[in-house]
């Protein structure tokens, strides 16, 4: 037996949602930690829309979970006053076109986009 992240209540180990408060316990195959349960799905349209509006200091991979691109992109931008905004901009447009039209995108958790 094994608990539920959310409720704390024993659920089987082959199961994937939990039978007390409906859980995703499972996703394709995997057992998701306590860490991901917590964290909600992430929506493809925001992703996109911030990586168009405010992906020179890199929030479109800070919302998705992609901490070190963040940290790379707003690094880059703070450290060179955004001088070196013409660097960051298309490879922010060049992943928001990515996000848009992959259909397996992962967030930085290995979830789909919803």
């Amino acid at each position: 037996m094994k608990n539920c992240y959310v409720c704390q209540k024993s659920v089987e180990d082959d199961a994937v949602y939990c039978t007390y408060c409906g859980t995703k316990l499972v996703i394709d195959k995997k057992e998701i930690t306590k860490e991901e349960a917590i964290v909600p799905l992430k929506k493809k349209t925001v992703a996109v829309a911030l990586a168009f509006l405010l992906g020179i200091v890199g929030l479109h991979n800070l919302y998705l979970g992609h901490k070190t691109k963040f940290i790379i992109q707003f690094s880059l931008c703070l450290v060179s006053l955004g001088l070196l905004g013409l660097l960051i901009w298309p490879w922010s447009i060049i992943e928001g076109v990515i996000i848009l039209f992959n259909k397996n995108y992962k967030d930085g958790y290995g979830r789909s986009l919803v």
